[in-house]
């Protein structure tokens, strides 16, 4: 099942689909599902800062992202976390 606004109307290649798509698993509700792909942007902005446990971070909003981001930061350093 392909779901968006245009998801009757693509024909993606199964080499893409194979590499970039993932099966919602049974589990997981769609609540929870919206929130893996902000959740997978703040693993790889962690990933690509390679923060230091010492460090400080300024982040900037309270949203979905800025929240995620919050608490991976205070994950790394729960003393540096502060909302």
């Amino acid at each position: 099942m392909l779901l968006g606004a245009y998801a009757d109307y693509l024909l993606i290649p199964s080499h893409i689909v194979a590499l970039n798509a993932f099966r919602k698993p049974e589990s997981i509700d769609f609540d929870q599902a919206a929130l893996l792909e902000p959740l997978s942007c703040v693993v790889h902005a962690n990933d690509m800062a390679r923060p230091q446990p010492a460090e400080t971070a300024l982040i900037v909003g309270a949203g979905a992202f800025g929240r995620a981001r919050m608490q991976a930061k205070a994950k790394a350093a729960p003393q540096a976390a502060r909302a």
